[in-house]
């Protein structure tokens, strides 16, 4: 009988450390793939952003609270990356897929979008005028009621019935 507590109490330690462990990890594999992938890449084209904006001047920067005005609901590797630094060239900082990489802010997109809380939305959002790719394409109608936002039917007009011809 004691053998059996023993080794009862030596599996349940053992299942518990499995599973601490595999949070542990998770998390730990998400910051690494995000400071050794991720952040390299969006510090570079970040830099070469800066450099290409015709709009802002050398040497300054603003600091600017910006409103969510664009939502590009548009899939992933469908030209999202241009559109989103044609958009920050013109003032519009994006809030694009890649960012999700972060584990912070991947875990504030899974709270807003299944909780559906505004509050949520205008955190995680915060300085962003324009969501672009993935986040954009999964909630764009529950922004658009929560944001108060009309969509725009020009585009798919000019798609569905073409130029018209003079």
């Amino acid at each position: 009988m004691l053998m059996a507590m023993a080794w009862l109490r030596a599996s349940a330690f053992l299942l518990l450390g499995l599973v601490v462990a595999r949070k542990v990890c998770t998390h730990i594999a998400g910051w690494l793939s995000y400071l050794w992938i991720t952040r390299p890449y969006l510090v570079r084209t970040r830099k070469k952003r800066s450099t290409t904006n015709i709009f802002v001047e050398s040497g300054t920067t603003t600091h600017k609270r910006h409103k969510l005005q664009v939502i590009f609901a548009g899939f992933p590797r469908t030209g999202t990356g241009s559109l989103m630094q044609a958009l920050e060239i013109l003032g519009f900082p994006c809030f694009h897929g890649v960012l999700l990489t972060k584990p912070t802010t991947a875990r504030l997109f899974i709270e807003a979008f299944t909780n559906g809380n505004p509050k949520s939305w205008e955190k995680l959002l915060d300085g962003y005028a324009a969501i672009i790719d993935f986040p954009g394409t999964c909630a764009y109608k529950q922004l658009m009621e929560e944001l108060h936002m009309r969509m725009s039917t020009r585009y798919s007009e000019f798609c569905l019935h073409g130029l018209p011809i003079v």
